[in-house]
């Protein structure tokens, strides 16, 4: 989960760091690539909640809420 969360932030930095049209395109290519990584590690987030409190239905449905709150902070 922390590998998802900082290739979250780190390849999109890389991405704006270079430039638009760079001689090697290819470079720039497996950055756009990467960006959707960060987007698919949201099934392992929940995954984890899940598993982690999988006793305790109150405490999963408030994690889970305040997951779901977060996310739409950061999406905003």
């Amino acid at each position: 989960m922390v590998f998802a969360a900082l290739v979250g932030i780190i390849i999109p930095v890389a991405l704006g760091a270079t430039p638009v049209h760079p001689a090697n395109r290819g470079t720039r290519w497996a950055l756009f690539y990467l960006t959707s990584l960060a987007g698919t590690a949201a099934g392992v987030t929940w995954t984890f909640v899940n598993e982690t409190s999988r006793h305790d239905p109150e405490k999963r449905a408030y994690v889970s809420a305040m997951m779901n709150a977060f996310s739409y902070i950061f999406t905003a």
